[in-house]
């Protein structure tokens, strides 16, 4: 009967060996120029997405003036400058009252975007797990269908985490009571529900978007992985940005439009290497041995050029292979 010791270290060595191979694995994918050109495209769309966003909310918030108030308020609390306060107020008011055309304007670009970027996250998804692609016809209908539902997704979240702030912010209101009672379950919420979206989000990706089938447990601790990452990528973004809050403006917002771009390019990354993490789970549960630390060290010094020798020593050929 194996000792408490022994399940504690199987415990963290088998989640260690697959980032390591997902790691590996992401590196012989060439995924960072992969995740270059989906970010090409969430870049684009990027615009069209706040114009429906703001449009969308806009039809919600012209019938309750007092609401439309109240997020008005909300945004006093993130933009210091009265000016540039008065100038996203305009700005949002002429988009409410042409909210018809800014609608159809907004859904008709950002579908066309979105069928690109998921049409590339599909062709990423079909090579990292070594699958031939969909007919076209098929690799659009199912590109179009997944960018409503995912945009839908992300407009709701757009939506009610502001308005959500506003509220528990919003003296007398209920949940400013609840909250008030039990003050760490904002944080706690705040903290997980950027997380839990983008997780699901991953899951999505990784269920629908591969042309094969995979089990949903190697999907779900892929996107749990991308979801844990790219909270930490979140805190560091936060640092990066309170770093360059009291620069000159020109610098400041030279830096934030630059560290935006990163954001973008970073957060593909992590949705890549979650892949990469359901890929190596698959394999596992298709009954593929899995590599010893010793070989994954050896393959990663190789990688970037070093030659350890004590690790060559250590590491059988499998049967069949020859020396090179």
């Amino acid at each position: 009967m194996p000792s408490l010791k022994d399940n504690l270290k199987r415990l963290i060595s088998r989640p260690v060996r697959v980032l390591m191979e997902a790691s590996l694995s992401f590196n012989d994918d060439n995924s960072f120029i992969h995740a270059s050109s989906v970010s090409f495209y969430f870049i684009l769309s990027v615009i069209p997405f706040v114009l429906f966003a703001i449009s969308f909310a806009g039809n919600i918030l012209k019938h309750d003036p007092a609401l439309l108030e109240t997020v008005y308020k909300g945004l006093s609390l993130f933009i210091a400058r009265t000016e540039a306060l008065e100038w996203l107020k305009n700005f949002i008011d002429t988009i409410i009252k042409s909210s018809g055309t800014t609608t159809i304007t907004g859904v008709v670009s950002l579908l066309f975007v979105s069928v690109g970027i998921f049409r590339s996250l599909e062709y990423v998804m079909n090579h990292t797990f070594g699958v031939r692609p969909r007919s076209y016809i098929r690799s659009y209908l199912i590109g179009i269908s997944f960018s409503l539902i995912l945009n839908v997704l992300l407009i709701l979240a757009v939506v009610a985490s502001p308005l959500l702030n506003v509220l528990s912010t919003t003296q007398g209101s209920t949940l400013h009571r609840f909250l008030m009672k039990i003050p760490w379950i904002m944080t706690l919420f705040s903290w997980m529900s950027n997380a839990f979206i983008f997780a699901l989000i991953c899951l999505l990706i990784y269920m629908i978007l591969p042309n094969t089938r995979q089990r949903f447990r190697d999907v779900f601790w892929g996107a749990v992985t991308a979801g844990i990452l790219w909270n930490l990528l979140k805190v560091f973004f936060d640092l990066y940005q309170s770093i360059f809050t009291g620069s000159q403006p020109l610098l400041g917002t030279f830096a934030y439009v630059l560290g935006a771009i990163f954001w973008v390019y970073l957060s593909t990354s992590i949705i890549i290497f979650g892949a990469e993490v359901c890929m190596i789970l698959s394999l596992r549960s298709k009954g593929v041995p899995a590599p010893s630390f010793s070989q994954l060290f050896s393959k990663a010094t190789r990688r970037i050029g070093l030659s350890v020798p004590w690790v060559s020593k250590t590491v059988k050929k499998p049967p069949g292979q020859s020396s090179s």
